[in-house]
């Protein structure tokens, strides 16, 4: 937690490491940067040896208050025949701002997932995601727009869409 109108000027260090063979690990991380706070967020996810098969489920919850401007960079540098997932929430309200850049350089298999929450009328939100292959994703919001089918299932509306209903009767076969 970053108090109200604090500036950390050191960046803050998260390590979470997986040692020995056949090892699961379940870091979370928590970071609430209260109104008009400031803060830089380092965390890395290491194994002790390359070789060994390991398992890691992860995850990072990010609040910016109003006016919170935060940093968080993530790490993640597993043994190469270890299986990732890491799931990254980040809630920014009005007048926040948060930067946020997870890279991801070990694993067999690497999954991540980022939720993002923006509470303001401010729409531009820049995204980069950086994997073994340089990923960059640029995201500038203009307007929200909602589907007018978003909550109908797929399925039904191929059969609302004129395609017709099959059935066979059992009675006249």
């Amino acid at each position: 937690h970053i108090p109200r109108g604090v500036t950390v000027e050191q960046p803050i260090g998260v390590y979470s490491y997986a040692l020995g063979a056949t090892t699961a690990v379940f870091p979370h991380t928590l970071v609430v940067a209260a109104e008009n706070s400031r803060a830089t967020i380092v965390e890395y996810f290491g194994s002790g040896q390359d070789t060994e098969e390991q398992f890691a489920a992860g995850a990072n919850d990010l609040y910016a208050s109003h006016g919170a401007h935060l940093t968080y960079i993530g790490k993640q540098d597993w043994s190469h025949r270890a299986l990732s997932f890491q799931a990254n929430s980040t809630i920014v309200r009005r007048d926040a701002r948060v930067q946020s850049l997870n890279l991801h350089l070990g694993a067999r298999q690497a999954r991540h997932e980022a939720f993002f929450s923006v509470h303001d009328n401010k729409r531009d939100i820049i995204m980069v995601a950086e994997q073994g292959f340089d990923l960059f994703a640029f995201i500038h919001a203009q307007q929200a727009m909602v589907n007018k089918d978003a909550s109908q299932l797929r399925a039904d509306r191929i059969v609302n869409e004129d395609c017709g209903h099959g059935a066979i009767d059992a009675a006249r076969q």
